[in-house]
């Protein structure tokens, strides 16, 4: 999966939000090494169901326009 959004960044930054796109950078380690929910709350200083929330309404998004099946 990594390495099919690797191919779409430019994409997929036009489709999601700031937030969602970094949530998922920083989660899926777009930029260096992937990183959990309570890691990934800590860096945006929001909980860990706030992170798995944004990183779930992201993939629909990514999902509905294809590049996610």
């Amino acid at each position: 999966m990594k390495d099919l959004l690797m191919k779409s960044l430019s994409e997929i930054q036009t489709i999601l939000s700031e937030r969602e796109y970094a949530i998922l950078a920083y989660t899926l380690g777009f930029e260096g090494n992937p990183h959990n929910l309570l890691q990934t709350g800590k860096h945006f200083n929001i909980t860990r169901e706030c992170v798995r929330q944004l990183e779930v309404r992201a993939l629909k998004k990514l999902r509905a326009k294809g590049i996610l099946s």
